[in-house]
């Protein structure tokens, strides 16, 4: 009698389904699990809603080209990186763009070429490359500034661009 008694409570507990008190109503904890699921069911398919709201041409930033030349002491920057940093009501992302071996970049936003519309401060980042197999093997590798290090920093920069309708062409020339 004692082992039935156990069940019958194990049973409210877990909620597997069996019938219990005197009109036949189902357990609280199996209710209790429809109604988790159902929550978590609509949970997933805001989620997936959210998620690919952003996945349509709709969507997408309007982007003009943004290109130039990055010279210091007058010869161009053999390699590097042109960040522009979005300025108050410029929408969108920083962006990027790689300096090639003559000093000529292009920007590029979340994989596109091109710059949203606005104003933008600009830093430039030029450092020593790997030379070692120890240096090339370390991912956490951070070469040296040969450039002067506040042009890496925005508030010292000093570089500032405003992107226009059209093509735009920003020569840098540091010092």
């Amino acid at each position: 009698m004692k082992k039935i008694a156990y069940r019958s409570l194990l049973s409210r507990a877990v909620g597997d389904g069996r019938r219990v008190g005197s009109h036949g109503e189902q357990s609280a904890a199996r209710t209790g699990n429809w109604c988790v699921t159902a929550v978590a069911v609509v949970g997933l398919l805001a989620g997936l809603a959210v998620a690919t709201s952003g996945c349509g041409s709709g969507n997408r930033l309007s982007l003009v080209p943004v290109h130039g030349t990055v010279t210091y002491q007058g010869k161009p920057l053999g390699h590097g990186r042109v960040v522009f940093v979005p300025q108050e009501g410029t929408p969108g992302p920083r962006l990027a763009g790689i300096i090639k071996s003559d000093g000529s970049y292009h920007i590029r936003t979340t994989g596109r070429d091109g710059a949203v519309i606005g104003k933008y401060i600009v830093t430039v980042h030029r450092r020593t490359l790997p030379a070692t197999p120890e240096e090339k093997e370390n991912r956490w590798f951070v070469g040296k500034p040969l450039i002067p290090f506040k042009y890496f920093k925005e508030r010292e920069s000093g570089l500032s661009f405003e992107v226009k309708k059209g093509d735009n062409e920003y020569n840098i020339e540091l010092e």
